[in-house]
């Protein structure tokens, strides 16, 4: 309290049944405790700014820091709570700046003392969720977890304390709001509780008469325009004045977490503030439909007075979380009537928005509606909805799951989508990539369990396969191939769906993503249901899409249908009888009928070389459209069939949607972030709009024109496959060979390469276990190379390994001793560059290896 020192402190706690009569005493016998147990033990005084006045710790502190000097084997801490920030948030017009409030560690702390200073938990939010969660007891292992919302530690602690606050029995959670508003009523209302129940007040509070204090103290902040109201005339509102400070509403309601007391501008004189704004915004919200609950017409909501402390230059200093938290109270209050259905038309789109963060149950379908039809008609609205959907993303049965979202992005063409959801996945880049590595990593180290909340996430995953960035698409398609491992059955249904997507982009990975599943499963040999009847189920459904006379998403699009054609080779491969001859040829390759036949030519072809108003660049032009003319020659600009093809490819990026008009800008940006980041390899790339759409329009036309026999096939696909969907695990690297193969070092060189012996590698050609992986391996091909400059020797060791019969064996090893083995008599491995992993060796893809045989020479072998 006001004009207590440190020895009042000290005289509240005893050693052994003695009171302590000073700090010093204290300090003493602590310094004393250990240096006899070879240790620093600290005192700390907790919550500075909880006392009376937190001026009155300076020169007490001051001095202690003094006094503790002589006690080596103390450490003094003083933990407290600064003022929260002022957020950057806007409702319609820019909001004045404020400063910050006053630190109290400028107010209570000596200078020249070590300060840390947190600001939430930092790195370390995920181990903070996870302990606060395993102390109260919140079972939330398959919950979409806002971690930027959790990061500040009042929001954790309330969220925990109001879900579980006794903290009896594990609770299980599948949805965590990121509103505290609703949370809000049941922490207020435990203060109050807890307060009502202190029986060392001279004082004593009922829960209504609290309740009427944080009432009035609502409608103070709401009134008085400002974040904070003067401590003396809410005391004299609320009959406080004269009762001690112990018992004080205004100590109460700070010891509680409800409010800071501040010192205020004169000497004496203090101000009150929430704790933090999300609070005072509540309270202020909650005092005000209180006031007004008879008014069910929300006529209060339309005054002049109301809206210009929501919008303008002289709106409220906790305009957002008064709104934020009236949006979300009206139909908990108000009988299920929505705000943004009452809501002056300058406020209406604002109040639509923030009902992203209802609770499923107060979300009505006219709600959902809204929110689709805002998300339709209102493109600057879709970058300020992308953050909220994906809060609730993986909430099963909630209206704004991934369901939504998914129903949203169908409605929009190519360019209109890539220019707002697109580049929202460009812009938040970093946090897109580290939960996509997050849900790959989950899945994948764990293929029995697939939850309603993983399917949700995989739907949404699937749309981060729009975007440009190689490596962010490519982890994304590992990321779904991974989730359908666990269900394949899933995912195929997805994939099927997805070819209604009108960009490309999304179906060739997805189809991708499900072949790589089939390539995987269909090995599974103690489960045979999935290549009896899941593959052969969706390889049907795959052909009667992309396939079958008049398929409806037929397409020429060469990597695509490549997928899509492979899945029902492999299908047919376990089920022979699955499809009949004719449907079988259908297939595959070339086409006579389906997808894009008849192409249009640009009118702005006609004008030559475009430069940078062009979707193309100098190496697409030149190399890869001039791929699809084969009579052509490099730099050959003027050749009339490539001139066709340009005009043709050119025609078909303007359908898509791009112009120079809408992306020119957008793409010189990615250009040059390309030009001065992350450059190191095509794996890290981020392509322009332009050339995303010129190698969907690429791909499209080499179909064609390999249907129409323009283009053959010289290989067993195309070189510009740009993933392996079978996703092979890496090589592991290691060292197996452990022996010196170099000799003696004391042997002369030339006695070396004379007589010197062999290399010994017998033990290699057959090991128990090779790189911690359990045998027995036996060494087919190989070679060892070590080399020593000291010694100045070099040696080259090959290993070739046959396969012979029992019968031939003595034979041919009698045989082999005559033969002279260098230069080339062993056969060259056999390459296959373009079959993926998964493929071998069943697929019409993977080249039948003609035998080669060595011919076995009678001469003796000669070592000279």
């Amino acid at each position: 309290r006001k004009g207590q020192t440190l020895d009042d402190l000290a005289r509240h706690f005893s050693i052994n049944g003695n009171p302590l009569t000073s700090m010093e005493r204290l300090l003493g016998s602590l310094d004393a405790a250990g240096k006899r147990a070879g240790c620093r033990l600290p005192v700390l005084i907790d919550g500075l700014n909880e006392a009376e006045d937190p001026r009155d710790w300076k020169a007490p502190l001051a001095t202690l820091s003094e006094t503790v000097k002589r006690y080596p084997n103390v450490l003094v801490v003083c933990t407290l709570r600064t003022g929260e920030h002022r957020r950057n948030r806007k409702m319609r017009a820019i909001q004045p700046v404020t400063s910050t409030r006053e630190s109290f560690a400028v107010m209570a702390l000596p200078d020249g003392l070590r300060r840390i200073e947190s600001e939430g938990f930092g790195g370390n939010v995920d181990d903070a969720i996870y302990k606060y969660f395993s102390f109260y007891k919140i079972n939330a292992m398959d919950t979409e977890i806002p971690v930027d919302f959790l990061q500040h530690p009042l929001n954790l602690r309330i969220f925990c304390e109001v879900t579980n606050p006794k903290r009896k029995t594990e609770i299980k959670v599948d949805y965590i709001p990121e509103s505290l508003t609703l949370l809000f009523e049941k922490y207020v209302a435990n203060a109050c509780e807890r307060i009502s129940q202190m029986i060392n007040l001279s004082y004593r509070y009922s829960v209504d008469e609290i309740g009427l204090a944080i009432y009035k103290f609502g409608l103070q902040l709401w009134e008085s325009k400002k974040r904070w109201i003067d401590e003396a005339t809410f005391r004299a509102e609320v009959s406080d004045t004269n009762r001690s400070w112990d018992s004080s509403i205004v100590n109460l309601l700070s010891q509680e977490g409800i409010i800071f007391r501040n010192p205020g501008t004169n000497p004496g004189e203090y101000i009150i503030t929430p704790v933090y704004d999300a609070l005072g915004g509540y309270i202020a919200a909650n005092a005000f439909l209180t006031k007004h609950a008879q008014d069910i017409k929300f006529d209060w909501f339309r005054e002049p007075g109301v809206i210009k402390s929501f919008i303008g230059g002289d709106s409220h200093p906790l305009a957002f979380d008064i709104f934020n938290s009236l949006v979300a109270l009206a139909p908990h209050r108000m009988h299920g009537r929505q705000l943004w259905q009452e809501a002056p038309d300058v406020l209406k789109k604002a109040a639509l928005r923030f009902t992203t963060v209802l609770e499923p149950r107060y979300l009505d379908q006219e709600t959902v509606a809204a929110l689709m039809a805002l998300f339709r008609d209102n493109p600057e609205e879709r970058t300020r909805l992308y953050p909220r959907l994906r809060r609730t993303r993986g909430v099963p049965n909630h209206p704004l799951n991934s369901v939504f979202q998914d129903a949203a992005l169908r409605t929009m063409a190519v360019a209109e989508r890539d220019l707002s959801w697109t580049e929202w996945i460009r812009a938040t880049r970093s946090e897109r990539f580290n939960e996509l590595l997050s849900m790959e990593l989950r899945w994948k180290g764990d293929i029995s369990t697939r939850t309603p909340t993983d399917c949700l996430r995989a739907k949404w995953v699937m749309w981060l396969l729009t975007s440009t960035d190689h490596e962010l698409r490519d982890v994304a398609t590992r990321a779904l191939y991974w989730f359908g491992r666990g269900d394949p059955s899933a995912l195929f249904e997805e994939s099927l769906r997805s070819l209604e997507i009108n960009d490309p982009y999304v179906p060739e990975r997805m189809i991708a993503a499900s072949y790589g599943v089939a390539m995987a499963r269909h090995v599974d040999i103690g489960n045979q249901v999935f290549v009896s009847t899941v593959l052969p189920d969706y390889a049907r459904k795959l052909f009667d899409l992309l396939f079958a006379e008049g398929a409806p998403f037929a397409t020429t699009h060469i990597l695509l249908r490549e997928f899509a054609t492979r899945t029902i080779e492999l299908a047919v491969f376990h089920n022979p009888d699955l499809f009949s001859h004719e449907e079988i040829e259908r297939s595959k390759a070339p086409f006579s009928d389906g997808g894009l036949r008849e192409w249009g030519q640009s009118e702005k072809a006609k004008e030559g070389r475009l430069g940078y108003d062009s979707p193309f660049r100098m190496d697409f032009e030149n190399y890869s459209l001039g791929r699809l003319v084969p009579t052509r020659s490099n730099y050959d600009f003027n050749h009339s069939e490539y001139q066709k093809i340009r005009a043709q490819v050119l025609w078909r990026v303007e359908q898509l949607g791009w112009s120079s008009e809408l992306f020119n800008e957008i793409d010189r940006s990615i250009a040059s972030e390309q030009h001065w980041g992350r450059t190191a390899s095509d794996k890290y790339k981020t392509d322009r709009y332009g050339k995303k759409y010129s190698w969907i329009a690429y791909f499209e036309m080499s179909g064609l024109l390999h249907d129409k026999g323009v283009l053959e096939d010289w290989r067993e696909r195309t070189s510009l496959v740009d993933i392996d969907p079978s996703f092979p695990e890496c090589i592991t690297k290691g060292h197996v060979i452990k022996s010196d193969i170099l000799g003696d070092p004391k042997m002369e060189m030339e006695e070396w390469i004379k007589s010197g012996p062999l290399p010994n590698i017998s033990s290699y050609l057959r090991m128990e276990k090779v790189l911690e992986k359990e045998g027995p391996w036996i060494a087919l091909d190989g070679f060892i190379t070590q080399q020593d400059e000291k010694r100045g020797r070099r040696s080259l060791c090959f290993i070739r390994s046959f396969l012979v019969s029992n019968h031939d064996a003595a034979s041919f090893l009698e045989h082999l001793l005559r033969q002279d083995l260098g230069g080339r008599w062993l056969p060259e491995k056999p390459e296959v560059i373009y079959t993926f992993a998964g493929e071998i060796p069943w697929c019409d893809c993977f080249p039948v290896i003609e035998r080669s045989t060595p011919q076995i020479s009678k001469k003796k072998r000669s070592f000279g």
